[in-house]
């Protein structure tokens, strides 16, 4: 059978992300983005789940960002979409979306869609994130939500 790749595709095989350096008979050959190389047996392949991000042109970042509960939630979704009309490697078709996803007790999560070309996805993401982080900051009407625990002593005899 046919592999779904070839060498020089970027892809996610068995939790391994890197680039195809090589296909032999017996193992497929993956440079992983560390510089490390990991071996993955053929066989294994055939029964694994395998990703390729070269086989398309555009990769969509999903980005889930995590409010309050008091948080301005109109205020939020504008404020996301501006940022991501800002970047300059968003593609405008599809259009960028955010959602309301869950709510719960201390917070809302919100995800936003986004399409980029595959070879401006780690790096549009990135600045997506700083944008996003530093817009949030600046607004007063938002505010991130943080993992809280709470804690309760008894007091028994």
């Amino acid at each position: 059978p046919r592999l779904p790749f070839i060498p020089g595709h970027t892809v996610n095989i068995h939790g391994v992300m890197g680039t195809v350096d090589a296909v032999s008979t017996f193992h497929t050959t993956i440079r992983k983005f560390d510089g490390t190389m990991a071996f993955v047996p053929n066989a294994m392949l055939m029964a694994s789940k395998i990703l390729n991000y070269s086989d398309t042109p555009n990769r969509r970042i999903e980005m889930k960002l995590l409010l309050t509960t008091d948080s301005d939630l109109d205020v939020a979704k504008a404020i996301i979409l501006e940022v991501a009309a800002i970047e300059h490697r968003v593609l405008a078709d599809p259009s960028p979306a955010v959602y309301i996803m869950q709510v719960d007790a201390v917070s809302v999560e919100i995800m936003l869609y986004c399409w980029v070309a595959n070879a401006d996805f780690l790096g549009a993401q990135s600045d997506l994130w700083q944008q996003l982080l530093k817009a949030v900051q600046e607004e007063g009407r938002l505010a991130l939500s943080l993992p809280q625990q709470e804690i309760r002593l008894r007091n028994e005899v």
